[in-house]
């Protein structure tokens, strides 16, 4: 196969988008050379599913073949339009159909083509059981973004926000912690970088908290994570932020335990001296906690009940009720925090309560 030469000689015209096709010549070469060193440590091979037989251009990721149709592509995305339009060489096992090299993995372009031409749908969307897929919308994103199909990147950010909202009421659902695995925390890594590609500081700040959850193991977990998923390297600014955010992140947990516990029981509680009581011994117990450092509480001070998370309450029922009330309104005042506490500004956070 002879090597595809991408940039625009003498004689070629120019569009209007000149200076996006200067960039692309150079990020195709790359490509280029990228994708045909990849795919000659394989043999090449055609996609299952994307290879349509009437299709008039194949784009080679790594060693795998994706045969379609460049107009329906060059509608949904100007990077492609514009490189389509450059001379391409036929492949000499397709004879006249012309290839063009991407740098992407397969299964990355695969989960784009999957949304541009969805076999038995017409919109740019994606199927409800395939929501959390994180590695559908992570190529998403990333590929949306890269080749500006918009409509890509703002479906799945929003399926994101789901799992990592703005909202308080949103965060205590733990939609996130019903996931059977750890792969949620690696998520986590994976949904920063996205929020700093596309502009989206909104994910940050729980994303960044998810991530203060790994504690101890993040560094065992990120070099391996790293090998099979190099995409989710974070910066060092953004490790050494959430380690930062880790002590305030305790001090929010020891606040909420110390409000709750110097409240009066209830005026309607059933039983006064046994309440009282329970109160004393907590307080005792959290004193010791704090002096000899084993209060294990985790970062997320959010999400649950703050003295459940610590203690075996055994009140009565009323100054129970009444100590979650309190504790629900204490976590959601916390809650207005935490983009500062992760070093982030979001536009339309929840603001403190003026009191």
């Amino acid at each position: 196969m002879e090597p595809l030469a991408l940039n625009s000689g003498p004689g070629t015209p120019l569009s209007p988008h000149s200076n996006k096709r200067q960039k692309l010549d150079s990020a195709a070469q790359r490509a280029v050379l990228v994708s045909m060193y990849r795919g000659w440590q394989r043999d090449r091979e055609r996609d299952k599913e994307h290879w349509y037989e009437d299709g008039n251009i194949i784009i080679v990721a790594a060693h795998v073949e994706f045969r379609v149709y460049k107009g329906i592509l060059a509608d949904h995305s100007p990077i492609f339009k514009d490189m389509f339009a450059l001379p391409q060489p036929a492949d000499s096992q397709s004879t006249d159909v012309p290839e063009v090299h991407v740098s992407d993995e397969p299964e990355d372009l695969r989960h784009m083509l999957q949304a541009c031409m969805p076999k038995g749908g017409t919109s740019l969307t994606l199927a409800p059981d395939d929501e959390f897929c994180f590695e559908r919308l992570s190529a998403l994103i990333r590929l949306g973004h890269k080749y500006e199909i918009q409509p890509l990147v703002t479906h799945a950010v929003d399926i994101l926000k789901k799992y990592f909202p703005t909202s308080f009421d949103e965060w205590i659902l733990q939609r996130l912690y019903n996931e059977e695995d750890a792969l949620h925390l690696i998520c986590a890594m994976g949904v920063v970088n996205l929020a700093r590609l596309v502009n989206e500081p909104s994910l940050l700040p729980t994303a960044l908290l998810t991530c203060c959850e790994m504690g101890e193991i993040i560094m065992e977990d990120i070099c391996e994570a790293l090998v099979y998923r190099p995409f989710e390297r974070l910066p060092l600014d953004d490790i050494g932020q959430f380690f930062k955010a880790i002590p305030r992140l305790t001090q929010i947990h020891l606040r909420l335990i110390f409000d709750l516990l110097v409240v009066p029981i209830s005026p309607s509680c059933e039983s006064p001296d046994h309440c009282r009581e329970v109160l004393q011994s907590m307080t005792s117990e959290l004193r010791e906690y704090v002096q000899e450092g084993g209060l294990s509480c985790g970062c997320d001070v959010f999400s649950s009940p703050t003295l459940r998370r610590s203690f075996y309450v055994d009140c009565c029922e009323t100054c129970d009720a009444m100590m979650m009330d309190l504790d629900l309104r204490g976590r959601r005042e916390a809650w207005t925090q935490l983009p500062g506490i992760m070093g982030v500004e979001v536009d339309g956070w929840p603001k403190p309560t003026v009191t």
